[in-house]
């Protein structure tokens, strides 16, 4: 590797959390702004069916070569080619230079597209199955995502600059997923409030509803960093360096830890996006019971991570952060093989809630706060060893790698309910549940490569 140059860091003043909580309300916002087409995009074009169809029909229906789906595969190269937008934008947030400010200005100009195409990926431009219909949902989807890419990329690149160590990048950073938990939180509400005006409404106007007032809190939500948060507010001034794309790949995937760290992300975000989007399917076709109760149960097992959210940071410092992700995939494993047999046995559903709280509580936690913490560590030790800080960069390709894990699931998911997903012939339903077991033990022995900086040896 090239010598790199030796840069001073000038650490000044921590931030104050009021400006913490400010710049961590952008997550809530881009959070809706991306929900409806992450978490509910299949649910509105391929809607499970018990009895009664939710919305129209829009997308061909049957299968492309009798494995895949349309809105599988739209799910699929939407998401992929958000992927590849992020180590672009990446790059751009590393040489972008603004009298406003490095970061905020990509932030600013991506929010009020984001929240109109959020809006428009649910608005069909013609009201029955038609190619056309294929041809605007990838067009709003893949603009959805470029707006969104701008701002998440330089937005996460900002969380080692608004902190300046460890534990103040750790506060952040759980303050960061508090605040995700409420655009989550808000999100899941789509279900519950579905089922509270489509008596008036209809299913399909009480949804298109919900994703309308997604989009404008959404707007207001990532405007509070632009207005509130400002270079006075950095830590550390860190100047760009005008490299390659493909020298800054180079020197991310050059750091060991990272590079395992980057395969664990793309792992474990397929568990964690199944968790969403296949719970109205495990309620309505295994539990047979109203979609509401996929708002409630995801309510609840939110509400149980977040009173473990304190407990984080003291379970950091007894543990490692390695072997919490190891718990955290085992607790995964054990979840998903719970959910794999609902239905089977007579239980009743206030026990299955109570169950599910309890083995998801944990993992949901943990994987809410330490990856991205584990990232701007990483980001930290880099810069400190080589001199050159490319926050952006690591944080742009964790999103990479993340977006690779939530497009395969996008993919994979509806494939796998064409073996069933009727109350009659569940198997697909189950097999999703089997397939993130798979994929959650694949990433606990990926995990256990990973070494926690500062500890010489650590035996799991």
């Amino acid at each position: 590797m090239d010598q790199l140059p030796d840069v001073q860091i000038i650490t000044l003043h921590k931030v104050p959390v009021s400006k913490k909580i400010a710049f961590a309300l952008g997550q809530t916002g881009w959070c809706l702004a991306s929900f409806g087409v992450t978490q509910c995009l299949i649910f509105f074009y391929a809607a499970p069916e018990n009895g009664e169809r939710l919305f129209g029909q829009y997308m061909p229906q049957g299968s492309v070569g009798r494995i895949f789906t349309y809105v599988g595969l739209i799910a699929f190269l939407g998401i992929f080619l958000w992927a590849f937008l992020d180590p672009l934008t990446a790059n751009i947030s590393e040489r972008v230079k603004a009298k406003y400010g490095t970061r905020k200005l990509l932030l600013a100009i991506s929010i009020v597209p984001a929240a109109i195409f959020s809006v428009l990926i649910f608005s069909p431009v013609v009201p029955h199955a038609s190619n056309l219909n294929i041809v605007w949902l990838l067009f709003c989807i893949v603009s959805l995502y470029f707006f969104i890419s701008l701002y998440t990329t330089s937005y996460n690149a900002w969380i080692n600059e608004l902190s300046t160590d460890d534990d103040d990048r750790l506060q952040l950073v759980m303050i960061m997923s508090i605040t995700y938990a409420i655009g989550i939180g808000l999100g899941y509400g789509v279900y519950s409030t579905m089922s509270l005006l489509q008596h008036k409404y209809g299913s399909e106007q009480a949804f298109k509803f919900v994703i309308l007032l997604f989009g404008i809190l959404s707007t207001v939500f990532m405007l509070i960093p632009v207005l509130f948060v400002n270079d006075k507010d950095k830590v550390a001034d860190e100047p760009a360096e005008n490299v390659p794309l493909s020298e800054m790949l180079r020197h991310v995937f050059a750091n060991p830890n990272f590079k395992v760290f980057a395969f664990v992300e793309m792992l474990y975000w397929f568990p964690n996006t199944i968790l969403t989007i296949a719970l109205p399917y495990f309620v309505t076709i295994l539990l047979q019971i109203d979609k509401a109760y996929a708002s409630y149960i995801l309510y609840a097992a939110g509400l149980g991570s977040f009173l473990l959210y304190g407990l984080i940071g003291k379970w950091v410092k007894k543990y490692g952060k390695r072997k919490l992700i190891l718990i955290a995939f085992v607790l995964t494993m054990v979840s998903f093989s719970f959910t794999a047999t609902l239905g089977l046995f007579p239980i009743n559903i206030y026990i299955v809630v109570a169950i599910f709280v309890l083995l998801n509580a944990v993992p949901v936690a943990i994987f809410s706060i330490l990856p991205m913490d584990i990232v701007g560590e990483i980001a930290q030790k880099d810069g400190e060893k080589t001199g050159v800080y490319k926050n952006a960069a690591f944080y742009g390709m964790k999103s990479f790698m993340m977006k690779i894990g939530v497009s395969v699931t996008n993919l994979v998911f509806p494939s796998l309910l064409l073996l069933g997903n009727t109350p009659q012939h569940s198997i697909g339903v189950r097999s999703v549940a089997i397939a993130c077991v798979l994929i959650s033990v694949v990433g606990f022995f990926v995990m256990r490569k990973y070494r926690d900086y500062g500890v010489v040896s650590r035996k799991s």
